[in-house]
Order: structure tokens, then C-alpha cells, then sequence
């Protein structure tokens, strides 16, 4: 609201009137938990010589219209508050002695205060604020504050997009370093290899059978000559695994075919980047930053 941009304004420039004293209080007071408000009257103004009825007299104007600031206590009720330095009365119990309480005036006369002025130097932001003024808010603190949570804001929300795209890659990692230190390929590498296809676009039915998915896999990364046959090496310990139960460790090299992990790994390695070259720099892009295999997932767990 205008109301709280006055203040924040007011804190910046330390300097302005009354009202922006108590106001400024009473706002600090709440998150704090004591109920505050604003309180608007008149000084005694100026003692007269003469008497009414035998009464003291007072000669009070409109430059006597004070503001303070009054919190409640529970057992004591509202009490009243002086925020601002040089001006009011100071409550009976302030110890005057403690650095910081503010110290009326010692006379109050005529030509001390013609006009109200703020009780600091006079600067552009000590200006009263005036609430419908469109500028009231571009005060020097207000706006760096805003304009760095929007920062804040925007850099949260970039981060929580990458979190799928964090995901894949510690997905890839795992399961190659799995397949290099022996771990079944059908498990880690073809596991691996079927997702990064769905992450680029090429659609495999979670039926297929590993020869059909492999198909598929050729198809669209157009593979020929060395390429097919490393991925014709990759289907037949994948379809041994998958119905012999043979293991990366047990592939021997009577087919052709490596013996140790880390060499399966490498084969792996190669068909993704066959595939990523047969692909656009588009979608590689999109499959690097918003992997459709996450995002389906999490998608359907929140539609159930």
C-alpha cells in the first residue's frame, strides 16, 4: 500500500515529520507482537500570561498538531510513546539519561517553530509523501528491495525448471557407471539408452520387445555399417540377459562382442550419440532441459 512505501521511504531517509515517526513505530511494534496505533492531537502550545477564570491559558495553533505512537501492554494498557526527537512531552517514565530518548524542546516560543520542517537537514526525501503522488514509490531503498526479490523470485523459478533436466543426468550417470562396473546391461544401459530415445522424441512402446525397441532405435537414428553393428552387439547380451540370464561379466568374445563392463559402457555411449546426432540441435536442447520422460511422470502422478 501507499502507507507502507511512505514508511519504507521514511527509513531510508531518516529524516521527516511526526506522523512518519509514529507511523514508522507503530509498524516496527506489530511483528513484535504489541498492538500499536497512531495517535493524533495538539501540544499545550504556548503558556499565557493572563488567566482565565483564574485558569492558566494556553494559546495552542495548528502548528502545535502532534502525532505519537501508543502500544499496548497487557496489565498497563495503551501507553503512550514519543518517537520523535525535539518534539511532544516525554513520558515520566523515559530515563532521559539513556542514549537515544528524545529531548523536548527547553522553550517554546513563537518564532522557535514558524513552520513545521523535519527534524533532520532538509533533503528530496524528506518531503512530505504525498500518498496519490505515482513517484511516492521509487524512493532509493523501496525499489532495489523489490526490484531484488523479483531477482530472487526469477532464479527460484529457473531452478525448480532444471530439476528434471538435474535428474536425467544423475539418472545417465548412475546407470553407465552401474553397466562399467559389471552390472547387468539390461538393467543399466539399455535401461538408460530407451529413455534418452523417448527424452529426443522417438516413441517406443513400453511393449516392445528388446529387438522391436532396437528397430525402432535404428530407424530413427538412420544407423548403418559400425553403427548398427554396435547396436546389434548391445541387443544380443540384452536379449541373453533378458532370457538366458546371462550376465555383462560372462559376454564372451566369441561373438564379436566385449567381455567387461567398461567396454559395454562405451558401446552405450556411442548409439546415444548416434542418436543425438540424428537429431536437431532443437530437440536436443529440449531433451537436455525439459526431458519428456520426467515430465510425463510427473504429470501422471499428479493426475492420479
Amino acid at each position: 500500500s501507499n502507507g507502507m512505501k511512505a514508511i519504507a521511504q521514511f527509513l531510508v531517509a531518516k529524516s521527516g515529520y511526526c506522523i512518519h515517526f509514529a507511523s514508522a513505530m507503530a509498524v516496527l511494534a506489530r511483528p513484535l507482537g504489541i498492538p500499536s496505533r497512531v495517535a493524533v492531537g495538539l501540544l499545550p502550545g504556548e503558556k499565557q500570561d493572563q488567566t482565565v477564570e483564574g485558569r492558566t491559558s494556553y494559546r495552542v495553533t495548528t502548528q502545535d498538531v502532534h502525532a505519537w505512537a501508543e502500544l499496548y501492554f497487557d496489565g498497563i494498557g495503551w501507553t503512550r510513546f514519543e518517537p520523535t526527537p525535539g518534539r511532544g512531552f516525554v513520558p515520566t517514565y523515559a530515563d532521559k539519561a539513556t542514549p537515544g530518548v528524545p529531548i523536548p524542546p527547553t522553550t517554546t516560543t513563537p518564532s522557535a517553530t514558524p513552520t513545521p520542517t523535519p527534524t533532520t537537514a532538509p533533503t528530496n526525501s524528506a518531503k512530505p509523501i504525498n500518498p496519490n503522488d505515482p513517484t511516492a514509490s521509487s524512493g532509493n531503498g523501496a525499489m532495489p528491495i523489490a526490484w531484488l526479490w523479483s531477482v530472487l523470485i526469477l532464479l527460484g523459478a529457473m531452478l525448480l525448471l532444471l530439476v528434471p533436466a538435474i535428474v536425467r543426468i544423475v539418472q545417465r550417470r548412475v546407470r553407465l557407471r552401474r553397466l562399467g562396473k559389471g552390472y547387468p546391461l539390461a538393467q543399466t544401459g539399455w535401461k538408460e539408452l530407451l529413455q534418452s530415445v523417448n527424452d529426443l522424441g522417438v516413441d517406443v512402446s513400453s511393449t516392445a520387445t528388446p529387438r522391436e525397441a532396437a528397430g525402432v532405435i535404428a530407424r530413427a537414428a538412420r544407423l548403418s555399417g559400425s553403427g548398427q553393428a554396435i547396436l546389434d552387439s548391445v541387443l544380443g547380451l540384452v536379449e541373453r540377459q533378458s532370457f538366458a540370464g546371462e550376465s555383462s561379466r560372462s559376454a564372451t568374445s566369441s561373438s564379436g562382442t566385449p567381455a567387461h563392463g567398461s567396454a559395454w559402457e562405451d558401446r552405450i555411449r556411442s548409439v546415444l550419440d548416434l542418436v543425438r546426432s540424428a537429431s536437431g540441435w532443437r530437440t536436443r536442447l529440449v531433451a537436455a532441459l525439459a526431458p519428456r520422460s520426467i515430465w510425463s511422470r510427473l504429470v501422471f502422478s499428479r493426475a492420479d
